[in-house]
């Protein structure tokens, strides 16, 4: 009697642990359908397509502009007019003054990206 007993203990620990199992594996399937539509939803997202986002706009230091430029760039830029593309390494001198303070727009284009545009700010 005693291992019978056991063994439907056993029996229904294991139904158990395959039910855990299954609704873990349905919830996973569930997030992963979430994330998807939520995707979706943000892709139509307008406040994202439209052309200049003023929250990015901020003001940045030639130094810290001259750092960015010895770096491969992420994304193309434009500096008082000078564009240049991304995946670049550049030369500072000529394009930028350390001392100056610029004014970086971020401009989007679906969402993305498009391009940093820094300007020289005004007063400096």
């Amino acid at each position: 009697m005693e291992q019978i007993e056991e063994f439907l203990y056993q029996a229904f620990c294991a139904a158990v642990f395959c039910l855990a199992l299954t609704l873990f594996f349905r919830m996973a399937e569930r997030y992963s359908e979430l994330l998807e539509g939520a995707g979706g939803l943000l892709e139509g997202d307008i406040t994202l397509q439209s052309g200049t986002d003023a929250e990015w706009e901020e003001t940045v230091t030639g130094s810290e502009l001259v750092l960015i430029l010895h770096d491969i760039l992420q994304e193309d830029i434009e500096i008082d007019g000078t564009f240049l593309p991304q995946g670049g390494i550049y030369d500072a001198g000529g394009i930028v003054s350390a001392e100056e303070q610029y004014s970086k727009t971020v401009i989007y284009e679906e969402g993305r990206i498009e391009r940093i545009v820094y300007r020289l700010a005004a007063g400096t």
